[in-house]
């Protein structure tokens, strides 16, 4: 049944009920260039793995890398409040979405002394 069929028979489209399985193995669909694809699909014909296989490698090695980084502390930092004086605590490890706006928020500071470009 397409969508334009559910929609008429009064049904909403994409709303039927998930199996145990699907429930808790969700779809994951991204956009890639046609480029990164062929390289996709040349790795999987090389290793003989599925793309589920390289995406929970390529996790895998992306946590070990940041691993150290996030034991160290790195991605928390604290300022202090400008009203109160008490300590706001940053955590980009645990909040990564506070990146973009901490970054624009800080892209006017400078080095002290003026660095070069």
């Amino acid at each position: 049944m397409s969508v334009n069929t559910a929609i008429r028979k009064g049904k909403k489209a994409g709303t039927r009920k998930l199996g145990p399985w699907e429930a808790t193995h969700p779809t994951v669909s991204l956009r890639a260039s046609l480029s990164e694809l062929q390289r996709l699909k040349a790795l999987e014909a090389f290793k003989g793995a599925s793309r589920n296989d390289i995406l929970r490698e390529g996790l895998r090695l992306t946590e070990m890398q940041i691993a150290p980084w996030k034991a160290a502390g790195f991605g928390r930092f604290q300022v202090r409040c400008s009203g109160c004086g008490k300590p706001l605590l940053f955590d980009l490890v645990a909040h990564p979405e506070l990146g973009p706006a901490l970054e624009k928020a800080l892209s006017g500071f400078r080095h002290n002394p003026p660095c070069s470009p």
